[in-house]
């Protein structure tokens, strides 16, 4: 052996004749092709007596190695693995200052009096579509050419202009500290990011000398990073827009009081269908072999669509009694074979959901919505509101928007699975009761192989959050429901209690609408 890579080569060479060798016997093998002399060359003491012999020392040589490789190891291997940066912080500054028409129109012939240079006009190479004149200073066509393919640049001025403009240039809004243009800095699906770039500006100086003085921990967005720049989010839908926006309406073409079934069937169908999650054919088939009532499938679908037509109101107009904590989390659900979001909120404590919409995407509007139908359970919002969630920015997002429209609440974000901080330890039985209902709802959904359309999977949403608020009995609330109905009889059977509970829906929202 004449040095260390050749002795590896060797290794290496060893190796690839040792792979070759087996994947070309396991085949063989495999479909019994190995021939009477092949194996009787294969199993002569010889080769035996190789193959033991080269085991051995390589066994030998890998006991001399493992002593002294072993300590080197643990020496390269660093004791402390670097711990993954967490979502940013959010940190919400004072409102900015909005100001409309700040275009000041300047004079063109001004500027070419003032200017040390000579100013000349453009030689156009390309042809120039825009004939106008520059929207800032007035200054005629031949200074003006293209800048990119929606923007016009002036060379006297040497500012650019579109002829559409946009929002941020028809309304500005400007940093309150030093009244400086905010800038766009990020533009997300709901909303923009704007930020002050001003190097001058006291807010960006004073946390600057915090930062360098080593007192900047308020400022700390996540475990590297400081925010120094004043920041404001404008969001571009408004609380008005979801105030406008009707909760879930399904109507439905069938008339309950005209079906070919007694209404008996029709609790069965119920219970089978959304008690127990059994799909729409299951559900049929059991009908049919255990009670011998004889319905399609589609008759399944058609009368759980016609119930969730009235049951939704329930859902909605109760007037729940809601503690001041509420928890949401989202799971994922698959609607014509692609993925959509089922975002749950609701009071862990007394096991009751508050809202429970699916949306295509996962964003800050579809949060900021299903906060906003919880909030609309409470007839009052407690002084003390406590939202707990996980470490999805989208929240925080959500606190920045309902902050700006002077909705208060305190945001608990549990991260992870392990406990690292004093929030997830404290608030970390919430979030794992809120993951139980993403479990119990996800055992339904399993039974239905995925839904055929969105409106199809929130049919089946509102009588699954009926069933679960007002009908199912919950081992921590000591086998009681969340809601618990003075309608239902001791041992009454679960289809009666589904008609009950309908009857009672109609009455209730009967009630409500004379009221109004």
């Amino acid at each position: 052996m004449q040095s260390l890579p050749h002795f590896i080569q060797s290794l290496k060479s060893l190796e690839q004749n040792i792979y070759l060798i087996s994947t070309h016997l396991e085949p063989l093998m495999l479909n019994h092709r190995v021939s009477d002399q092949l194996e009787e060359k294969l199993t002569t003491p010889e080769i035996h007596d190789h193959i033991s012999l080269i085991t051995s020392h390589l066994e030998t040589l890998n006991d001399l190695l493992t002593p002294l490789i072993k300590p080197l190891k643990q020496q390269t291997t660093p004791k402390h693995k670097p711990s993954m940066t967490g979502y940013a912080s959010f940190k919400i500054d004072e409102p900015p200052i909005v100001k409309q028409n700040h275009y000041k129109q300047l004079s063109f012939e001004d500027i070419l009096a003032q200017s040390e240079e000579i100013i000349k006009p453009i030689k156009r190479q390309k042809p120039f579509s825009y004939e106008g004149l520059c929207l800032n200073c007035g200054a005629p066509n031949e200074y003006i050419y293209a800048h990119t393919k929606t923007q016009n640049m002036c060379k006297v001025c040497k500012q650019t202009f579109t002829l559409k403009k946009t929002y941020h240039e028809e309304i500005t809004h400007h940093c309150p500290h030093c009244h400086q243009k905010l800038e766009v800095q990020h533009m997300r699906k709901d909303y923009d990011v704007l930020m002050c770039h001003h190097y001058q500006c006291p807010f960006y100086l004073k946390n600057k000398k915090s930062l360098t003085a080593g007192d900047a921990d308020h400022l700390l967005i996540n475990d590297s990073q400081h925010k120094l720049r004043y920041h404001f989010r404008l969001f571009n839908f408004t609380l008005a827009s979801l105030k406008d926006l009707n909760h879930l309406s399904i109507n439905s073409k069938v008339d309950l009081d005209k079906i070919h079934h007694s209404k008996y069937t029709l609790g069965l169908v119920l219970t089978y269908y959304v008690n127990y999650g059994l799909s729409s054919r299951k559900t049929a088939q059991i009908l049919k072999e255990v009670h011998d009532l004889k319905l399609t499938h589609q008759t399944v679908v058609n009368y759980a669509e016609a119930v969730a037509a009235i049951t939704e109101s329930l859902n909605v107009i109760y007037p729940y009694k809601l503690s001041n904590t509420v928890t949401f989390d989202e799971t994922y659900i698959k609607v014509m074979g692609k993925s959509n979001y089922v975002f749950f909120g609701s009071d862990t404590h007394n096991k009751i959901i508050t809202s429970y919409r699916i949306f295509d995407q996962r964003t800050t509007k579809n949060a900021v919505t299903t906060l906003f139908e919880t909030f609309n359970k409470y007839r009052q919002l407690p002084k003390k509101l406590h939202v707990v969630t996980d470490g999805n920015p989208i929240y925080n997002a959500t606190q920045v928007f309902f902050k700006m429209n002077d909705v208060n609440f305190d945001l608990y974000q549990v991260i992870g699975v392990k406990n690292k901080d004093s929030i997830s330890k404290k608030w970390r039985s919430y979030k794992q009761a809120e993951e139980r209902l993403n479990r119990t709802y996800k055992f339904n959904y399993h039974g239905t192989n995925g839904y055929g359309s969105l409106r199809n999977a929130n049919v089946y949403m509102s009588l699954f959050v009926t069933f679960y608020n007002f009908l199912r009995r919950h081992s921590s609330l000591n086998y009681k429901r969340p809601i618990e109905l003075d309608i239902f009889s001791k041992d009454e059977l679960m289809p009666n209690q589904w008609l009950k509970l309908m009857d009672y829906t109609n009455s209730l929202f009967e009630q409500a609408r004379y009221q109004s």
